[in-house]
């Protein structure tokens, strides 16, 4: 079966091939689609990402819900080369993405730049501009067609957020004004492109993200209803229009979104059991399933002490009371204990805890299935209501008490279906409090809530990209920190230079000018 070549001149000469039975060639070169169903198809290959957990692999090391972890079973004579290359995003080196590019150490991404999230996201938006230039010409319903192009709209909005997100400043960000800071390039044609293609403003990308997501919205209210979890509908499409506009501080059409989706399923209550995983389709908070699994520190991980990166101990703390016990600490999260570190590092008070010394706390994650053919990524129902008391709460900080009420209303509700107690006491209610107090602890449930689902990084650049420092074991005695600045240039991904060498009119991000040193203890 022949293949339709697809060249994507902004990330760097990118092929993308779908079968002719999809798209057909005349003799005079003319593209001619045709059913709507094979459209279909061609987006599910080629709109939807086949393996998320690769492309976002390096935000898991960047964030500050994972550490290091001295292997000393397993690999006993220390790092295997995937650990090395792993370090260079966990310790926010310049040039890390190109030094996987270049396969400087084993190379745990693949030989392949199209794994990468430059590369891996522009594909995917060449699929759903395929769709969106072609459909209506396709054989089939009107009602086919709509949801087609509902879905592609809603692909494409996402994956144009999360291109804007690593490549570009938070749009929210005081230092840097979204209508003159970088984004990405914007390519709404599937055709071939000039070479010197420049980025579009934050703001501009923006303002696509918001229109594809809301004649996203549009087509699928006019287009049949679906039911899979493995791809995008309605209710996520809505779900995501309420992350977008999170991030730009929309918080009235954030709220409008979340309230959709808060209107048509309900929050799970947690403290009545966790799903032995989260991400399966038989899970009722699921809208979208999507990416399969990829073992990062510990997932699933039966032998911790041969891993070199495990989650957090300072977050798996976090939801330890001494009154009230977090239902989603057993259901998250799995602990082991070792004598593998001599000492711990508090990322809460910044200090070297030494009496871990003979029982280091390790925690692998227990959200995904332990297939490795399992979905491991995708939109929650729950992260509605985040959004909705997100939202509030910047109402009720701009001045409107009403929202600030709501909001306190919601948390506890949220916070009710979370936490439990010995005796089956009822959880008290959080008191009214200022703005900032109630936003500090509704960031603390969001980040509890949602981590290792890919939305921590984002979350730490769009609240003030604060100082983050890791610790990372050179053996089993010897330990050194490394510090990403508050407002670090870091926390926007450097664009791979391979793309800008074919690329002249790509201006590149702001980087660090040698590598990223340790600093003492």
């Amino acid at each position: 079966m022949r293949r339709l070549n697809i060249l994507l001149l902004i990330s760097l000469v990118l092929i993308c091939q779908a079968c002719d039975d999809f798209l057909a060639k005349t003799p005079s070169d003319e593209v001619t689609p045709e059913s709507t169903q094979a459209f279909s198809e061609l987006l599910l290959y080629e709109g939807y990402l086949p393996n998320s957990q690769v492309v976002n692999r390096m935000l898991y090391y960047m964030d500050d819900d994972v550490e290091n972890n001295y292997p000393t079973s397993t690999y006993s004579s220390g790092y295997r080369d995937a650990d090395i290359e792993n370090k260079l995003f966990y310790t926010w080196q310049p040039g890390a993405v190109n030094d996987v590019i270049n396969n400087t150490a084993g190379n745990t991404y693949s030989a392949t730049k199209g794994v990468l999230p430059w590369q891996a996201y522009f594909k995917c938006i060449l699929g759903c501009n395929i769709i969106l230039v072609y459909a209506d010409e396709s054989v089939g319903s009107e009602i086919d067609k709509n949801y087609l192009k509902g879905e592609a709209y809603c692909l494409r909005a996402f994956h144009y957020f999360q291109l804007v997100n690593l490549y570009g400043w938070p749009y929210n960000d005081e230092k840097n004004d979204p209508k003159v800071s970088l984004g990405v390039p914007i390519v709404t044609e599937p055709e071939i492109g000039a070479l010197s293609l420049a980025r579009s403003t934050v703001e501009q990308v923006y303002s696509l993200i918001v229109e594809d997501i809301e004649n996203s919205i549009r087509y699928f209210d006019k287009g049949k209803k679906e039911s899979t979890k493995y791809r995008v509908s309605s209710l996520t499409a809505h779900l995501l229009a309420s992350r977008i506009y999170l991030y730009m501080e929309n918080w009235e059409k954030a709220l409008e979104h979340a309230r959709v989706v808060m209107g048509q399923k309900k929050l799970c209550d947690y403290t009545q059991g966790v799903p032995t995983a989260i991400f399966t389709a038989e899970n009722d908070d699921i809208l979208w399933m999507y990416g399969t699994k990829d073992n990062v520190w510990g997932i699933g991980d039966a032998s911790l002490s041969s891993s070199a990166f495990v989650a957090s101990y300072s977050l798996y703390e976090s939801f330890e009371s001494e009154d009230w016990k977090d239902a989603r600490a057993d259901g998250f999260f799995s602990v082991a204990r070792d004598s593998v570190f001599d000492s711990h590092y508090d990322y809460e008070t910044g200090q070297v805890i030494k009496e871990l010394i003979s029982t280091s706390v390790m925690v692998s994650v227990l959200k995904y299935p332990t297939s490795t053919s399992a979905y491991t990524q995708g939109v929650r129902v729950t992260e509605a209501y985040l959004n909705a008391i997100e939202a509030l709460l910047g109402q009720y900080k701009a001045g409107n008490a009403g929202a600030g009420n709501e909001a306190l209303q919601l948390l506890n509700d949220f916070r009710s279906k979370r936490y439990v107690s010995a005796g089956g006491a009822a959880l008290p209610g959080i008191e009214m409090k200022n703005a900032d107090e109630l936003i500090d602890i509704y960031r603390l449930e969001r980040r509890k809530e949602l981590c290792y689902e890919g939305q921590r990084w984002f979350d730490l650049r769009r609240f003030g990209m604060p100082r983050l420092e890791k610790i990372w074991a050179l053996d089993g005695n010897t330990r050194e920190k490394y510090v990403l600045e508050k407002h670090d240039p870091l926390y926007v991904l450097e664009i791979p230079a391979y793309v800008t060498d074919l690329n002249s009119g790509l201006q590149l991000n702001e980087t660090l000018s040698s590598p990223r040193l340790p600093v003492s203890l």
